[in-house]
């Protein structure tokens, strides 16, 4: 018998009654059905809607909602059977001073599969199959906590669920209701994430245990009775935990099947859903409803927490519980730690979640951001997307004074949205992918900078921002890209016909003189290229000796020998012959590299740790390739410069320093334009430190005021569109 057959045999029937599979419930955007012919009634919005004949305008200046009284009507049939039946009515009430309710989490689910609910007098509501499932839950969890005190036929439950008690096909409620739902969720008695799922007893009995925290996993013990038995859940060893070894075979199948059970729970699209960030944050409890099981948030989010100290207990291909930890992570900054958190920052650690409506990517923030109201004042559902992130994007640089905001673009190739290229491509950055964006925004906090002036310029519109630069160079060549993963996982190589590099470099240093005795600039050259490669992102053990040893090993047959990805293999392949200064990379490698790392014996201590250095510095450059950024030269007005830059990226894009930026900017002249210094905001540049030196940020820049770091170039006006 398998785990999850063992919990569904003994649950307990009081409380699990079987759901009746045809009893009336349903509900997409709130339709509407009255059982007698009406006359349609005229909203404020100045729209008609059979809608209204069901919900009349709320009271703004009382912060009023509405509220679902619930009730379970068991009816009579024929022939003695009994059906039982969801009965309804809206309430209303005022958030000043509200009666106890609870407020309802949960994730609409697929619209097309839907249920009826009878909302009295006389009208029945589509609702999804999602939300009936959580209502008859919610009504029976209630139910079973008050059976002491209440008749089952008469018992009734107060609820706000957002589907039923907002009118959805009313914008501008629905714009008036984003802006309380903070206090909607904050207020209740208590919130109640509900998530469907197979094996909820299971869960609860995992969850509650501390999944693999407190002893969880099976073990045998042989006292000196030599009876066998079994060690279980919390370690003890009395005589009720005394099992045959027929039924520890039984329980370590279990354990087998734990990590499934697990990560369906996690899988669920409750987890991923924006809105149930700020459902869950602010809530005074929270009590998790699987199935008709309930576990309390905190024994969730105490699993989470073991993982996240312990992630390698976890297996590789069960990592579903990382779409759920940003969830953890707000709720303790919130109503914790009590830490204040921005707009941006809540946007960024939210990038993975989904949202039915983009705007509530955003709006689904705003009530846990000290700063929400400052860049998004009135949340407004008629507003298209890209004006609320142009106008937020623009407000948040003058605000923030900064302009890294522009460097946030994504991996996307192409930019398909109608965004400003100077806004962050949220819409790409939202795709979901674990890889939307470049290892170089991802350290976004690390190299963010708040200056002190506005950098945004006099004249900027939501269309154009005017700010002030000062030109560096052109890309004179690009390096290929890193084959990615397709969309069903797999990565597509397009080989090509080419010299066999890997044979002849090891006599290379013989063949080229200037690698046998190499000059300082080949030095330096060489040491750029793996910096510049490697981004900052090796590990702080690798010394730079060390790692200048690596990278003269990618083009050895022992090195190459050891790179594992074959995404990576063709990069090393095709680019060897790339020129930096009339250098390949393949020799650059070679230049001071007195001696190679000799094949791994199992008995050199020495060599062993060498070639665990070469594999971080492999991972370090498979990361940062696999990002999306791509090695580039630029043709610099004071000299030729190494850089890591976006996919993109084009010949003759042009660097420039911004005032107002933290890094240097991909910029993309436009074409067949009326106004000059008109440009495409590409994405952000990675040069190393030394390039970095050059330009000072707290440079006090001045129209036409001349800089001696960039050989006494003025600053230009750029239009960025």
């Amino acid at each position: 018998m398998s785990l999850r057959d063992l919990f569904r045999k003994n649950s307990p029937k009081d409380f699990r009654a079987s759901r009746a599979s045809d009893s009336p419930l349903y509900i997409s955007h709130a339709r509407v059905k009255p059982v007698d012919s009406y006359y349609p009634v005229l909203s404020e919005s100045g729209s008609t809607s059979i809608d209204y004949y069901l919900y009349r305008p709320l009271d703004c200046d009382s912060f009023e909602i509405r509220l679902l009284r619930l009730r379970r009507v068991v009816v009579q049939q024929a022939l003695g059977t009994v059906e039982e039946r969801f009965s309804c009515s809206l309430e209303y009430a005022s958030l000043i001073n509200p009666p106890d309710y609870i407020a309802l989490s949960y994730c609409w689910g697929n619209a097309t599969k839907t249920r009826v609910i009878f909302l009295s007098p006389g009208i029945c509501v589509e609702v999804t199959q999602n939300l009936y499932n959580a209502l008859d839950d919610v009504v029976r969890m209630d139910w079973f906590r008050q059976s002491r005190t209440h008749e089952y036929e008469d018992h009734s439950v107060l609820l706000w669920a957002d589907a039923l008690c907002i009118n959805q096909e009313d914008p501008v409620e629905r714009s008036q209701q984003v802006r309380q739902m903070r206090q909607i969720y904050s207020r209740a008695s208590e919130v109640v994430s509900w998530i469907p799922c197979g094996s909820e007893q299971a869960v609860d009995y995992l969850v509650r245990n501390r999944f693999y925290g407190e002893g969880i996993e099976t073990e045998v013990q042989l006292p000196s009775t030599s009876t066998p038995f079994v060690r279980f859940l919390d370690g003890s060893d009395n005589q009720n935990d005394v099992v045959s070894l027929d039924e520890y075979e039984t329980r370590k199948e279990w354990v087998n099947q734990e990590w499934d059970i697990m990560e369906d729970f996690f899988t669920q699209a409750y987890w991923r859903r924006v809105w149930v960030i700020q459902e869950v944050a602010v809530a005074t409890e929270v009590t998790v409803l699987c199935g008709s099981y309930e576990i309390p948030w905190d024994d969730v989010a105490a699993v989470l927490a073991m993982w996240k100290k312990n992630p390698d207990i976890v297996p590789i291909d069960k990592r579903a519980y990382l779409k759920a930890m940003h969830l953890a992570e707000f709720r303790d900054r919130f109503l914790v730690k009590r830490e204040p958190i921005s707009l941006l920052d809540a946007m960024r650690w939210s990038y993975q979640t989904e949202a039915t409506d983009p705007r509530d990517k955003i709006f689904a923030l705003l009530g846990l951001c000290h700063d929400g109201a400052t860049y998004v004042p009135v949340p407004n559902y008629k507003q298209p997307l890209e004006e609320i992130i142009a106008d937020m994007s623009k407000t948040m640089m003058s605000f923030d004074r900064s302009l890294d905001l522009m460097c946030l673009k994504g991996t996307a190739l192409e930019d398909q949205s109608k965004l400003p290229s100077w806004t962050p491509n949220w819409v790409n950055l939202w795709s979901g992918s674990l890889h939307s964006m470049t290892v170089h925004e991802a350290k976004f906090a690390d190299w963010h900078t708040t200056f002190p002036f506005n950098p945004v310029l006099n004249g900027s519109t939501t269309q154009i921002l005017k700010v002030e630069g000062k030109f560096y160079g052109t890309i004179l060549s690009l390096a290929s890209k890193m084959a990615q993963p397709g969309p069903n996982g797999e990565i597509t190589l397009t080989p090509e016909a080419r010299a066999p590099r890997i044979s002849c470099t090891a006599p290379l240093v013989g063949k080229v003189t200037s690698l046998s005795a190499p000059r300082r600039i080949e030095i330096e050259l060489g040491y750029a290229v793996w910096k510049t490669l490697t981004m900052g992102l090796l590990p702080p053990e690798i010394s730079e000796s060390t790692a200048a040893a690596c990278f003269s090993q990618l083009w050895t047959p022992e090195g190459r020998g050891r790179v594992h990805n074959y995404a990576l293999i063709e990069w090393i392949d095709r680019n060897s012959g790339f020129e930096v200064q009339g250098q390949a990379l393949r020799a650059l490698a070679m230049v001071g590299s007195t001696a190679e790392i000799p094949p791994l014996p199992a008995a050199v201590r020495s060599s062993e740790i060498c070639w665990k250095s070469f594999g971080a510095f492999i991972d370090t450059i498979e990361k940062v390739l696999g990002s999306g950024m791509r090695l580039v030269v630029i043709h610099g007005v004071k000299s030729n410069v190494i850089a890591m830059v976006p996919s993109s990226a084009k010949r003759d894009d042009q660097m420039w320093f911004i005032r107002g930026c933290s890094v240097p900017v991909l910029l993309r002249e436009l074409e067949n334009v009326t106004e000059k210094a008109q440009y495409k905001v590409v994405g952000g540049v990675y040069v190393t430190e030394r390039i970095r030196k050059w330009w000072k940020p707290q440079f006090k820049w001045t129209r036409g005021e001349q800089d001696e770091q960039l050989d006494n170039y003025s600053s230009t006006i750029l239009n960025l569109c």
